[in-house]
């Protein structure tokens, strides 16, 4: 029964394509539970109520502080006004279809490796993705303040590092092993209309952020990347709010102390890497695909939000500031989508 159900519904989802929309959302949020009743008092993502925020994030529940004061804030300037946002449409003006942007990719044309079948970023279609059931994530030490994190500018991104003996890993999510944390790094454009390495029907974000991970069968990150269940990448999107988020602000202003390529800044104010998920962690995307840097190695496992994390315009303004290895402002750091051949992506919400 419970199986004739669910085909129902997803025959009765996939009747209806087109339904994704721009997130305006954010401005329904309803900042309590996002960030708790009272001030302090960060809670578990929406959807994951049921569970027990001790075995959801691992160790104690709760331990997390969010910063003070951030009860202050109204929700509707925090985010802005409904409908206010307007994503940059990859067709809009232009065509700037997979085959287009395949064409003028470097990486394409200097590394045969990235040449592939199997290469990321990609366009997300919400209606030809089908939907299946997911097992909950489960996330271990995401929510424990690291002793130290290093951040580099990489003359391609800003990365960053944690210096702990035990650090963070994520399993479930129907990922099939455990995924030992490596690094996270941003990918963001010279302007808010793009910036964003995967797009959502050709919208794309202004930053998107990526949380690496490898295999923990095998020995290191290097050692991951010989094999096609090797990575584990979560991909947080961002999109412009009018207040600072400031359980970015730590990063965002230590970016002062790396704006050359190679420098390098040692911080032990950054929040916990649960800070930098999304709300909702039980809609996403899923695909297997690649590393979108060379050696492009066609190892990962990406999972991709559909819900998004806010970031201001003086935020963005502060990364925009970094050089890369030339001297040159350090913009437009994302790989131009690449063609799905076949390919199956997977969706594990119903609109």
């Amino acid at each position: 029964m419970r199986v004739l159900v669910l085909a129902s519904v997803l025959a009765a989802s996939a009747a209806h394509p087109g339904a994704w929309k721009p997130p305006t959302r954010y401005s329904h949020y309803n900042r309590s539970p996002y960030f708790g009743a009272a001030a302090g008092a960060w809670q578990s993502p929406a959807g994951y109520s049921e569970y027990n925020p001790a075995p959801y994030f691992g160790g104690a529940g709760g331990a997390w502080q969010s910063p003070a004061g951030y009860s202050e804030y109204n929700l509707a300037p925090y985010f802005g006004n409904a409908g206010t946002w307007q994503p940059y449409k990859e067709n809009f003006e232009f065509d700037r279809s997979p085959l287009f942007e395949r064409e003028f990719d470097p990486f394409a044309a200097e590394f045969p490796s990235c040449r592939g079948s199997r290469q990321s970023p990609i366009n997300l279609d919400p209606s030809s993705s089908p939907a299946r059931e997911f097992e909950p994530f489960f996330f271990l030490r995401y929510q424990q303040i690291p002793d130290a994190e290093s951040i580099t500018n990489t003359g391609h991104s800003v990365e960053v590092k944690l210096i702990s003996r035990n650090l963070p890993e994520v399993s479930g999510g129907n990922l099939g092993a455990t995924y030992k944390f490596d690094q996270y790094h941003l990918h963001w454009g010279a302007e808010d209309s793009r910036g964003s390495e995967h797009t959502i029907d050709n919208f794309r974000f202004p930053m998107e952020l990526h949380l690496v991970h490898h295999n923990t069968k095998y020995a290191s990150f290097n050692a991951s990347l010989e094999h096609r269940d090797g990575v584990a990448v979560l991909g947080v999107l961002f999109v412009i709010s009018e207040l600072d988020n400031p359980l970015l602000q730590p990063l965002i202003d230590h970016l002062m102390s790396i704006t050359e390529a190679g420098q390098e800044d040692i911080a032990v104010d950054l929040y916990p890497l649960a800070s930098l998920l999304p709300r909702d962690l039980s809609r996403f995307y899923r695909y297997h695909g690649s590393l979108t840097t060379p050696m492009c190695n066609e190892v990962v496992t990406w999972t991709i939000f559909d819900d998004y994390v806010p970031v201001s315009d003086a935020q963005m303004a502060r990364l925009r500031s970094l050089m890369d290895t030339e001297g040159d402002p350090l913009l437009n750091n994302f790989r131009p989508n690449q063609l799905l051949n076949g390919r199956t992506v997977y969706r594990s919400f119903l609109y």
